[in-house]
């Protein structure tokens, strides 16, 4: 699954709730959106340049 970070931070093995649906997940894999597969441990939103 997919999901994009807009506000807060998701690290490996934290479960997060779908809002929508109201499904719960673990995130087992983390990683940059990329056209070569990058991963990390954990994922926030780029910091907003003045």
């Amino acid at each position: 699954m997919l999901v994009r970070v807009v506000d807060g931070r998701l690290q490996k093995g934290e479960r997060f709730k779908m809002m929508a649906s109201g499904a719960a997940y673990e995130a087992n894999n983390l990683g940059v959106f990329t056209p070569a597969q990058q991963s990390t441990s954990s994922r926030a939103p780029p910091c907003a340049m003045p």
